[in-house]
């Protein structure tokens, strides 16, 4: 899998988006192997964070003036939440980039993190981690879509159910960018 998602990121031609006045800003989709099965791995934000309380999310947040490109930041907010250092993930690509309601412009990077590990969370950001299996994602029956207005335009909000966790919001977008690209590329190798 870990092939077939780098191929897939550096074969795809990215959407650019504009970037306005909206705040540069990047995650990392965390994918690592467990008992024979990639699971990714999801954070729950604490309610001391200035924004999206509570919400599940991926490490990540705004670019810094120091950061030398947006892979950097992605990686070292991963360090910052997560305690995972920047020469311990792989990266394999970046997904499209997206914008938020809130005013961010977000590049996703996706990579994988070493397994096991011992995670050292920043509790003033970090309330928990999610370990969600990529097969869940990928099966269609957990992906729910509902209309709703984003940036004054009727469109489709994806929303991931596991267990008692609701994955949405641009968390829900970028795991369904992901999903749909995995499925595609599965769709034209059957065909």
């Amino acid at each position: 899998m870990r092939e077939t998602i780098a191929h897939i990121l550096r074969q795809r031609k990215k959407e650019p988006v504009p970037v306005n006045d909206l705040t540069p800003a990047a995650v990392l989709v965390p994918l690592f192997l467990q008992k024979g099965q990639y699971q990714i791995l999801f954070t729950q934000r604490s309610m001391e964070v200035r924004e999206h309380k509570g919400q599940i999310a991926f490490p990540g947040g705004m670019r810094e003036p120091q950061d030398v490109d947006l892979q950097f930041t992605a990686l070292r907010e991963t360090e910052e939440e997560l305690g995972i250092r920047p020469e311990g993930i792989e990266v394999l690509g970046e997904l499209n980039e997206l914008v938020t309601p809130t005013g961010y412009h977000i590049t996703p990077f996706v990579g994988i993190i070493p397994h096991p590990y011992e995670y050292r969370l920043n509790r003033q950001e970090i309330a928990g981690i999610i370990e969600v299996p990529l097969d869940h994602l990928l099966a269609p029956q957990n992906l729910r879509l509902e209309r709703g207005e984003f940036f004054n335009a009727q469109t489709e909000m994806p929303y991931f159910q596991y267990k008692q966790h609701v994955i949405w919001g641009a968390t829900g977008r970028i795991t369904r960018e992901l999903v749909e690209l995995i499925l595609d590329f599965h769709r034209k190798r059957a065909s």
